[in-house]
């Protein structure tokens, strides 16, 4: 296992059936995970910029009416909430284990609770890999198609309106993907036998 907390081993372990083995257990690169989530900040940037000075400007004209500043708020803590979701997500990754044993993969996230979610070797649908110049990437095992209620769209029988929606299930921002790669090839040849 590569360098998990005392806390994260002990659940691993305790996950483990009888006769399976690790192969590979890491955690993704927090670093990375934080970075997708700066995209946010291209929209609450200026969001909280424009809700701050739109409170700045009604606190000004007021004349101590304190209703239309009120108002305000619950807009100014959603933009300063959605800048702060970088630093929520690298903590949240600090949290995740992801495992590759002999007979599935998993994710771990030790929140508040623990949340475990396998994808056994025999449901692997496919292995499909990005990789980034540092070397770390992402893992899909498999992807599920879903519909959305929306209010464009195409018609389902029933004549709501939806969109289809693909979920991805796998293993994102993981450090040396080709050696994650390779264990969990080895798992899949190991379960055809």
């Amino acid at each position: 296992m590569n360098k998990l907390t005392t806390q994260l081993q002990k659940i691993v372990n305790d996950e483990l059936a009888p006769h399976e083995r690790v192969l590979w257990a890491g955690q993704p690169v927090a670093k990375r995970v934080a970075m997708a989530a700066f995209k946010l900040w291209l929209f609450f940037i200026p969001w909280t910029a424009l809700t701050l000075f739109m409170f700045k400007e009604v606190y000004e004209t007021s004349e101590g009416e304190f209703i239309p500043q009120v108002f305000l708020i619950p807009f100014i803590l959603i933009g300063v909430w959605m800048l702060l979701t970088p630093i929520r997500k690298w903590f949240n990754a600090r949290k995740i284990v992801y495992v590759v044993t002999n007979k599935r993969v998993m994710t771990i996230e030790a929140n508040r609770q623990i949340n475990i979610q396998s994808i056994e070797a025999d449901k692997i649908s496919i292995l499909e890999k990005k990789m980034y110049s540092d070397g770390a990437g992402d893992l899909i095992l498999s992807k599920e198609i879903y519909h959305h209620k929306t209010r464009a769209g195409n018609r389902d029988r029933d004549r709501h309106r939806v969109t289809e929606k693909i979920r991805k299930k796998g293993l994102f921002a993981v450090p040396n993907v080709k050696l994650v790669e390779d264990s969990i090839r080895t798992m899949l040849r190991e379960n055809r036998s």
